[in-house]
Order: structure tokens, then C-alpha cells, then sequence
């Protein structure tokens, strides 16, 4: 539940992320092959399930604004997620800086120091070689640490 819920920011969505990933691990349980921890197995169901949450929600939005163009009419837009979160404000910041990397650094960001998993991990759960997940936490790290260069000094 909190690795759905920190990619898509809602605790509704997240429940619903979770509950359908759980539905299709149970659906696909025959299939696993013991090939990995089954932990890791299920992230993967997860992250995938949360992805298409957000690219469901995406295109929601997107045909919102055609057909208030369309229409001419102003519809009230979905809120932001950043909106949805009430936190403290330096948690806002780095929500926002989040949003500035690539999808590839964001989950590997996600999986790696949200959820505390390990390179190996977060490579099976992305289906990508251990060196390309160093390369883009190395590369997310230098973003985050330019976009919120600024906080230090505030904070």
C-alpha cells in the first residue's frame, strides 16, 4: 500500500492499485516460477498496476481539457497531486523535484530509498540490468540535489 501510494499520491488510488495487484498475483500464482523472491514478484505486479493507474488518469485529464476547449465550458480540472498531499512543506518540495526526473529515475528513487529495497531488487522489479539502475540513481541524485539546492539554504 505505501509503495502505491507513493506513485499515485492518494490513499483511495493506492487501495485500489493494491487490491488489483493482488487480484492479478493471485490470478498469475501458478505461473510464478520461483525465479525470484516473491516479494520482488509482487512489486513488479505493483509498480506496473500503479503505472497504469497514473496513465489512466493522464488521459482523463487530457480529454477534460479537449472537451472544455471543445465545449468552451470551464470543468474544474483534477487537483494536483501535490494538492492531495497535506504535508509539511519541505516534503512538498521534494514531491515537486520528484516530479522533474525522468519515470526511470523516479521509480528507481521509489523502490531504492522510499521502500528500501536493494539494486538487485528494484532490477528484477523493472526488469532492467543492475548497472542501468545505478546509472539512473546516480543521475536522480544529481537532479533531486540540483532542484533542491535551494532548500538548504532555507532550511
Amino acid at each position: 500500500l505505501a509503495l502505491a501510494y507513493r506513485y499515485v499520491n492518494d490513499k483511495s488510488a493506492a487501495t485500489d492499485v493494491t487490491q488489483e495487484a493482488f487480484l492479478k498475483a493471485h490470478r498469475a500464482l501458478p505461473k510464478f516460477r520461483g525465479e525470484s523472491k516473491i516479494s520482488t514478484w509482487f512489486y513488479t505486479i505493483l509498480v506496473r498496476e500503479a503505472k497504469r493507474y497514473n496513465q489512466r488518469q493522464k488521459r482523463k485529464a487530457d480529454l477534460l481539457k479537449i472537451f472544455a476547449l471543445k465545449s468552451k465550458v470551464d470543468l474544474p480540472m483534477p487537483p494536483k497531486q501535490e494538492e492531495n498531499l497535506e504535508r509539511h512543506d519541505l516534503q512538498q518540495e521534494i514531491i515537486k523535484a520528484l516530479q522533474h526526473l525522468s519515470t526511470n529515475q523516479r521509480d528507481v528513487i521509489i523502490l531504492i530509498y522510499m521502500q528500501g529495497m536493494s539494486v538487485d531488487e528494484t532490477a528484477k522489479i523493472l526488469g532492467k540490468a543492475s548497472g542501468t539502475i545505478k546509472s539512473h540513481l546516480n543521475r536522480a541524485l544529481q537532479k533531486l540535489r540540483e532542484e533542491l539546492k535551494h532548500t538548504r539554504e532555507v532550511v
